[in-house]
């Protein structure tokens, strides 16, 4: 299925409807053909991996074709509309950014009143929570392209999600207050930050409610650098600890109470510790927000208990698949989705490295507990975390190196510092601190849940310090990371040694792919203005508080830190390729191009010239300068507007963002 989903992502011009309804009606038969000829071996592996192709391409079709939005394309002032906050989200500026559904438009231009999903800046400090019903006077803008077609594709998941528009709000009333779950989510906040300290509340806050908008920029910072940012965001590491502390507790509760009252021998005491941690997970997944991260997670855990219930093996590839199918059945575009595949790359190599060696690994940690006892075990602990972290590591970092263009050495070493402490310490203690407030709450539980997170700040800060600990990566191939994860597939489930081989080939060979790929080195914006030049080692860009975001992409792309950053103060300024000619405002444009002359006499005047303006046109309508013809003028404004949004300069020749775009319904 995934493959089927990455085809059709992958396509230069959109598919027809007719073609695609033939594709699923194809599918559809050859369901029924699978159906009636199961027990034909040699018929059905093959036919199920057609199917399953067949099914992931359609159903991403039928996705894209039904959501349909009503993509703005100008700019809108000063519009205004009731709505509903369905999520909020905080930038690393601390501005929040708020998904709204539109029910009412109030006063609005005719063709903006289709709109019905929009995300808004907010610069205010105002407590806005998912559920709130909001009056707001907002403006709306279009949604940019990709700072180039190396960076991650933002306007095609905004497609998926059905947004439509960007902007900023400018006032917002409350018309009615939030739902349930979030005024608890609220009051839960507020709790936490009342009975635990500056720097641990936020954490705490992101572990349980999923607000993570109160972190600092440094501690959050920390975490990245030492391979620990996945514990800031709930996934499936914390719907596994919370289904397991539950599993464990009912577990033994109910053995406790079979001391004291004759319960039936065959009571099914693992079913019903189940079915408890399925009930305790989906409360938990309420509270933290039902984040996408979440929801995947989830339905990872709903499946290993229903796979307890029944009686299966909970931990295995099979329950692995029909996970991946539900996600891919319900939620398609999570394909491309960061967190999906740092998850699903982590959740098959443990599980088929589990499934391999797990009888020799239960073997060994046996011998061990039954030689040392109690050191035995603790030994037996720390060796299992360090596998799963040598494993977990080695599987997500070419994803690392592939999205967010750096890595960490120390990933194993955070893991093996931070994990007990988050399994045995931090985790039960916020559940007891949650146990607590039906009593009003227990200062002690509190206090010895705000040590545990201290803790764990401080060796995520040790961690951070040590060399090695973020190291800046270039973007690779657009190949590289599919070809990277149907290696994986292939090495984690091939069922003989020639097949595993294959996908350690495969994985090889992307990465390859990295030492063949060329970027480029020359940028400028969508909105032109900003420009960024590569001349190592720094990056010269101008100065644009607009395109910010846009130029930090461009460094993020070719691997360079962000301390290498440096500003062009001229006006003309000299790269060794071209000469760069920056016009900042429209009304300073004539006056720049009066000293253009000028400006040319000490360098050569016949290297080509680049600008962000509409230079063409205002030199040879300019009556004090004098155009000449040997110098060649490459690009300006004129020829971005037309031959396409960003200008791309790479091994001396030069394309516009145009010749990469595709005919695709997020690219209109």
């Amino acid at each position: 299925m995934g493959l089927g989903i990455l085809c059709y992502l992958g396509l230069e011009n959109e598919p027809t409807f007719y073609i695609m309804c033939c594709a699923t009606l194809f599918t559809f038969t050859l369901s029924i053909f699978i159906f009636y000829y199961r027990q034909n071996i040699n018929f059905f592996i093959p036919s199920i991996c057609i199917l399953f192709f067949s099914f992931g391409f359609t159903r991403i079709y039928w996705e894209t074709y039904f959501s349909n939005p009503n993509l703005i394309k100008t700019f809108e002032k000063n519009v205004t509309f009731n709505a509903e906050v369905i999520h909020s989200d905080f930038t690393s500026q601390k501005i929040p950014r708020y998904t709204l559904k539109i029910h009412q438009w109030i006063q609005s231009p005719e063709q903006v009143k289709k709109i019905k999903k929009v995300r808004l800046k907010f610069s205010k400090r105002q407590d806005l929570q998912p559920g709130d019903i909001i009056e707001c006077l907002a403006s709306l803008t279009p949604i940019g392209e990709p700072a180039s077609p190396w960076s991650h594709n933002f306007k095609r998941d905004l497609f998926f999600q059905g947004i439509e528009a960007l902007g900023s709000m400018k006032n917002c009333t409350i018309l009615k207050s939030y739902s349930t779950f979030q005024r608890i989510r609220s009051s839960l906040n507020h709790t936490l930050q009342k009975k635990l300290s500056f720097a641990t509340a936020p954490i705490a806050m992101a572990l349980i409610t999923g607000e993570k908008s109160k972190i600092e920029s440094s501690i959050r910072e920390d975490y990245v650098k030492s391979g620990l940012a996945h514990v800031l965001a709930i996934s499936g590491l914390h719907m596994g600890l919370i289904a397991s502390l539950i599993f464990f507790v009912v577990k033994r509760g109910i053995g406790i109470l079979h001391l004291f009252y004759a319960l039936p021998y065959t009571f099914p005491l693992k079913k019903v510790a189940a079915i408890s941690s399925i009930g305790f997970t989906f409360l938990y997944l309420m509270i933290s927000g039902m984040g996408i991260p979440a929801l995947r997670s989830f339905c990872m855990t709903l499946i290993l208990m229903i796979g307890i219930v029944v009686s299966r093996n909970p931990i295995s590839l099979r329950s692995l698949t029909f996970a991946a199918i539900f996600i891919f059945l319900f939620f398609p575009s999570a394909l491309f989705s960061v967190s999906f595949q740092l998850s699903f790359a982590a959740v098959i190599a443990l599980v088929s490295a589990y499934e391999k060696g797990s009888s020799r690994l239960i073997s060994w940690f046996y011998q061990l507990i039954d030689k040392r006892g109690i050191v035995g075990k603790i030994y037996a602990f720390i060796m299992s975390i360090v596998l799963s972290s040598i494993i977990a590591t080695m599987s997500t970092t070419p994803i690392s190196m592939a999205v967010f263009n750096q890595f960490t050495l120390h990933s194993i070493t955070g893991n093996i510092l931070v994990l007990p402490l988050l399994s045995f310490w931090i985790m039960p203690s916020i559940l007891l601190c949650m146990l607590s407030l039906l009593w009003g709450g227990s200062d002690f539980i509190f206090k010895f849940c705000d040590y545990g997170i201290q803790y764990m700040n401080h060796a995520a800060s040790w961690v951070s310090q040590l060399p090695g600990s973020e190291i800046n990566i270039a973007s690779p191939h657009m190949c590289f990371l599919p070809l990277y994860f149907i290696g994986l597939c292939i090495l984690c489930i091939g069922p003989h040694r020639n097949m595993r081989l294959i996908g350690c080939l495969l994985i090889l060979s992307s990465g390859a792919m990295h030492y063949f790929h060329t970027l480029p080195i020359g940028y400028i914006s969508q909105d032109r203005a900003s420009m960024g030049f590569y001349e190592h080692p720094y990056f010269y860009t101008t100065h644009s508080k607009r395109s910010e975001f846009t130029t930090q992409q461009w460094i993020q792309n070719l691997g360079i830190p962000l301390k290498l950053k440096r500003e062009i103060t001229t006006p003309l300024w000299k790269w060794k390729y071209f000469h760069i000619l920056i016009l900042p405002t429209y009304r300073k444009q004539q006056e720049v191009l009066d000293r253009y002359p000028n400006l040319l006499e000490n360098s050569n005047q016949y290297l080509p010239l680049i600008s962000n303006g509409y230079v063409k046109k205002k030199l040879k309508t300019s009556k004090k300068t004098k155009f000449k013809r040997n110098h060649m003028l490459i690009v300006d404004a004129e020829d971005l507007k037309s031959k396409g949004s960003a200008f791309i300069f790479s091994n001396g020749d030069i394309q516009f963002s145009n010749e990469f775009k595709k005919n695709r319904p997020w690219d209109f």
